[in-house]
């Protein structure tokens, strides 16, 4: 019996209660799958939750065989696009595991059409053939064009579309390419290794067939193909070899070779070589370079090398040397040599640059540092050929330091061989044993030079600033702190510098008629006061033009005059410039004369008496002259 009172829920009424046990019941142990609770909503029982359940599983089951079976079907297609394994020729017993796996089918023997076949969809795998085609051809697809597709998406696919560059991964690879493909032309991703620096575009030139492989623009393949690089202006030396941190001698000798070949044509056809930033350029050899060709080397040079120079310009004689553009904007270390201030010039040891034969060019170098001979040799001594000529050309260097000598000029002759009209600037030179070195003993023609340093330091111990055997050179220095060398072979130079003489500033000239200026001396140097002795030879060690003053008192005799002689000139026994005289007197009269007179910096000036009488000097005013 069942009440169905209708009360809301909740409920105390014992009717409920009694209605409650019957549906617990029907929710437990009932067989429907619903049931109406005492409210009337139709509630699922037990049962009717398990056949649900039950039908669920079904479905969820289903389709996780249907998941099942299409993952095997998309691995079998990804193995299948993933590329074919040949089994060899269709017989019995060969085992086809996977559906990427073919036989090839020879039409004489199984009368079917000819190709490469795999299991179709339907095969069961593994696939044991049995040699009877009636068989086995019910489970085998013929594959159609897709080992096509597998060919032309493997590393030498490009090859087989004339279209299509084929790419490869270093220069070998290059060589093994066959000028019988379709494809024409490559693309190179490395020199010895992809990504290395070198490589780059080439295209396969058919109508070559006796170009020699210089093994960076012309790379001769294993079956006589040429093949050349594509490049607009510049080639890199990278092109030629220069990668990795290995020795780059081989690569650079290939690389000058070419752009020497090049370059001889005409001065409008240059060549240009360049090496990128960011790594170093390793040397040891010496590259001896003729014809004119440019280079830009963006890297710092490290030179191993003992001796020679790391780079000869000019080498051997050639009549065209116009148009060298050489800069090394990072500079050059010589990682042998000077490993702390030099204590001499090693002749017989490692210098960076020798020019022997330029005109109308440019070079640019850095740094230069440690070289245990020389940074930078302008070499017009003619000790290789006549026509050594380095003229009017424009030098820009920015440290020289630790060198043997930073540069050095030499010059045989005006006419036939000499370092001559160039623009040379610097920004700092210090620290070599020879700061710089124009000219030497028995040679004195390098000339009308314009050189301009920002500064010079102090040389090494026992070394020199400037030595200077030259004439008719400009010299401008900002500030100087070393010596001033002129020998008495060198005239006409002009020397001014920035700084005053007692700075720093240390000078010799024993030349003629050279004008070496420095900055004004202070207030504690000019004016001076000189005391008044006769016969005293003195040097004007101020660095400017100084004008002396003074006033000489003679006294003759009867029968002799009395003469004072004014004395100046560069050399340490002055000519005379001047005198004061007066004649005898049979009452004799002291006389006085004022007088003064210019001399040059460096210059020497004496004051000497001839005659029997007397004469004296006041003392002696010095100032700054004006002019």
């Amino acid at each position: 019996m069942t009440f169905n009172t209708g009360n809301n829920v909740p409920s105390t009424d014992p009717r409920d209660l009694y209605d409650n046990a019957e549906n617990l019941d029907k929710l437990v142990n009932g067989a429907d799958p619903f049931y109406a609770d005492r409210k009337g909503v139709l509630r699922e029982s037990w049962a009717g939750m398990k056949n649900t359940f039950d039908t669920s599983q079904t479905g969820r089951e289903t389709a996780f065989a249907l998941s099942q079976a299409d993952k095997e079907s998309r691995f079998q297609a990804f193995l299948v696009s993933s590329g074919y394994v040949s089994k060899g020729d269709y017989a019995a017993n060969v085992v086809l595991a996977e559906r990427n796996e073919y036989v090839a089918v020879n039409a004489a023997t199984t009368g079917a059409s000819p190709g490469l076949y795999r299991p179709n969809a339907s095969a069961t795998l593994p696939l044991t053939l049995t040699g009877t085609w009636a068989t086995d051809s019910a489970n085998l697809v013929l594959l159609g064009d897709d080992v096509l597709r597998q060919e032309l998406a493997s590393s030498v696919g490009a090859a087989m579309i004339g279209a299509a560059a084929q790419v490869v991964p270093s220069i070998s690879e290059l060589r093994g390419l066959l000028r019988t493909s379709p494809s024409k032309s490559a693309f190179v991703t490395g020199y010895s290794a992809q990504g290395d620096g070198g490589g780059g575009p080439y295209y396969l030139d058919a109508a070559d067939t006796t170009s020699a492989d210089n093994g960076g623009t012309v790379i001769v393949a294993t079956d006589g193909g040429r093949w050349k690089l594509e490049y607009k202006g510049s080639v890199g030396l990278e092109q030629f070899g220069a990668v990795g941190t290995e020795l780059h001698d081989d690569a650079v000798s290939r690389a000058i070779a070419w752009a020497e070949s090049s370059s001889i044509v005409s001065e409008a056809a240059n060549a240009k070589l360049t090496f990128g930033a960011g790594k170093t350029l390793n040397l040891q050899q010496s590259h001896e370079i003729t014809v004119p060709i440019q280079m830009e080397v963006l890297s710092m040079v490290h030179d191993s090398g003992s001796s020679g120079a790391c780079f000869v310009i000019g080498a051997t004689y050639s009549a065209r040397n116009t148009g060298w553009s050489l800069k090394f904007p990072a500079g050059a270390r010589c990682v042998t040599g000077n490993t702390e201030l030099p204590t001499s010039v090693n002749a017989a040891g490692r210098g960076f640059m020798e020019v022997r034969r330029m005109q109308f060019s440019e070079i640019e170098i850095g740094t230069l540092i440690a070289y245990p001979n020389h940074g930078l040799y302008l070499n017009g001594s003619e000790n290789v050929f006549v026509n050594q000529h380095v003229q009017h050309n424009r030098i820009t260097l920015g440290q020289i330091a630790y060198n043997g000598v930073g540069l050095k000029l030499l010059s045989n002759s005006a006419e036939t061989g000499g370092v001559q009209a160039n623009d040379i600037r610097i920004q700092d030179v210090f620290s070599n044993f020879h700061n710089m070195e124009f000219d030497t003993d028995g040679y004195s023609n390098s000339t009308s030079n314009l050189v301009t340093v920002q500064a010079m330091d102090l040389h090494a111990p026992g070394g020199y600033g400037l030595n200077c055997y030259s004439s008719f050179n400009r010299f401008e220095f900002g500030f100087v702190e070393s010596s001033l060398l002129f020998q008495a072979t060198s005239f006409y130079n002009v020397v001014r510098c920035g700084n005053n003489q007692s700075s720093g500033i240390q000078i010799s000239d024993v030349g003629t008629s050279n004008w070496i200026l420095t900055g004004p001396p202070s207030t504690t140097q000019l004016p001076a006061t000189i005391g008044p002795e006769l016969e005293v030879v003195r040097r004007n060690n101020f660095g400017v033009p100084i004008v002396v003053y003074g006033t000489a008192t003679l006294t003759p005799t009867s029968d002799s005059s009395q003469t004072l002689a004014i004395h100046v000139g560069p050399a340490s026994s002055p000519g005379e410039v001047m005198k004061c005289a007066v004649g005898a007197m049979t009452n004799p009269n002291v006389m006085q004369f004022p007088f003064s007179f210019i001399v040059k910096p460096g210059d020497y000036y004496k004051l000497s008496v001839s005659g029997t009488g007397t004469a004296s000097i006041s003392n002696l005013y010095v100032t700054q002259s004006s002019v």
